[in-house]
């Protein structure tokens, strides 16, 4: 038939094949032998696909075209067009078949690629207040999510800010997630060092201190030692306020604890200074010779008023003054001993001890002038330099007399408390020193003393 497709022109000896000359389909057969020719199918597949997932799955599907098959051959395809393909490469094996011609089959491949990045969430933020409790990297707390299976999260390093010292500073902590197909996403978890915390202090324990020898404070004063610790372990810079001397009383001394981030506390210890020093009396009252009254006594002076004395804290006016017998006690004849304290503030005291002398009045006779005393002085057995001072007194108070005015008594109380003086250097005996201490007082009993006998 001259319309079969595909019939050689030849037969298998090469002799020409007599074929239907007009055209006309009818069935001519050559005048050798009959022969039957198979012809081999072919197809053609298309080239590799590349596609991409689809956005939120792991997946595309594709649709391709069926390859071309010649002698009416079937195509069949797995997987088929419209199929879903997972991400990665899928061969796609393609079969042509006819019963009459055999089967042959082509092979290309679907690649589906994932361009989608994983989504990740960092752990909370967090905050502390040392280094030492930076915590290490852990993605504890966080999530992630992808459009596919096996997402690694994996730590991508800390970047520390601000830094004004060694507690408080801030690091940015970067977490990466990546996906099988490469694909990454990060993000960053803030991690906050901020030391606000005081340091812990202890203060020593209160001092109890006594004032320096003749002074009112305390030197040298040994307050021990303070106790601090900062928050994060780190030694603390401790001051105080402490002055070099202490003044008598209650003075606080404020300690003060700074830690390497500037955080500071405070606590206060006591230096209390007592003043246990006496009053020192650098000058009794001297003693006093008087005469006794008709009764035979004599009221106690003031002899408070004569003593000298200093202290190391109280002033001399703040001093506290008392003796014994006090003043206006009636007293007999003879030596009285006077008892005198002195009392500081602080209760301190210091005593001295005079003599408040009561003598018998002597006879009138004797005794009735200036001159009298004159006359008595010069039998003393004194030189002449001693007796020219109690001489000088005497005469000087001559002067006194014809004036109105009490400066002859004046000029005896003198006289008096040279004599005393004398007496108590030595230079005259106490029978001595009475008669003339008695004869001078008899004098000024008198009055004035003018127009006494024995003066022009």
């Amino acid at each position: 038939n001259n319309n079969a497709p595909g019939i050689p022109a030849t037969d298998f000896d090469g002799n020409p094949r007599i074929v239907d000359g007009h055209g006309g389909g009818e069935a001519v057969i050559d005048q050798g032998a009959y022969e039957f020719v198979r012809v081999a199918i072919t197809i053609d597949c298309p080239t590799n696909i590349v596609a991409s997932a689809a956005p939120g799955t792991c997946s595309a599907t594709v649709t391709y075209p069926l390859p071309v098959a010649t002698a009416g051959a079937t195509v069949v395809c797995q997987p088929p067009p419209g199929s879903i393909f997972t991400v990665g490469s899928t061969p796609v094996i393609c079969t042509a078949s006819n019963a009459g011609f055999g089967v042959v089959s082509c092979t290309f491949t679907v690649t589906v690629n994932d361009a989608t990045a994983p989504t990740i969430t960092c752990p909370p933020n967090v905050t502390v207040s040392c280094a030492s409790q930076v915590p290490p990297p852990d993605f504890a707390g966080g999530s992630v999510t992808d459009n596919c299976r096996g997402v690694t999260v994996s730590w991508g390093g800390d970047a520390t800010n601000s830094m004004s010292c060694p507690d408080r500073f801030t690091i940015q902590r970067t977490y990466v997630a990546t996906d099988a197909s490469g694909n990454t996403a990060g993000c960053i978890q803030r991690i906050t060092v901020n030391s606000t915390t005081a340091p812990t202090i202890t203060c020593p324990a209160n001092v109890t201190a006594t004032a320096d020898t003749g002074k009112c404070s305390a030197s040298g004063v040994v307050l021990g030692s303070v106790t601090a610790v900062g928050i994060c372990g780190d030694s603390a810079t401790v001051l105080n306020n402490a002055p070099g001397q202490f003044p008598k009383g209650t003075n606080a001394v404020i300690w003060t604890a700074t830690d390497r981030c500037g955080n500071s506390s405070t606590c206060t210890q006591l230096v209390i200074v007592v003043d246990n020093q006496s009053p020192t009396i650098t000058q009794c009252a001297p003693p006093m010779i008087v005469v006794a009254n008709t009764n035979g006594q004599a009221s106690v002076p003031v002899f408070t008023n004569a003593v000298v004395t200093t202290d190391n804290c109280t002033p001399t006016s703040m001093l506290a003054f008392t003796q014994k017998p006090t003043p206006g006690t009636l007293v007999g004849l003879g030596t009285n001993a006077v008892t005198i304290t002195v009392k500081d503030a602080a209760g301190n005291a210091s005593q001295c001890t005079t003599s408040f002398i009561v003598t018998q009045p002597v006879a009138q006779a004797g005794c009735q002038t200036i001159q009298d005393l004159i006359d008595r002085v010069n039998g003393l057995s004194l030189n002449y330099r001693q007796k020219d001072e109690l001489l000088d007194i005497l005469q000087d108070t001559h002067r006194w007399f014809g004036n109105e005015g009490d400066g002859n008594n004046f000029r005896l109380d003198e006289f008096t408390w040279k004599v005393i003086e004398f007496k108590w250097q030595g230079l005259l005996d106490n029978a001595t020193a009475s008669q003339l201490i008695q004869c001078a007082q008899s004098i000024i009993w008198r009055g004035h003393g003018r127009d006494r006998p024995g003066w022009n």
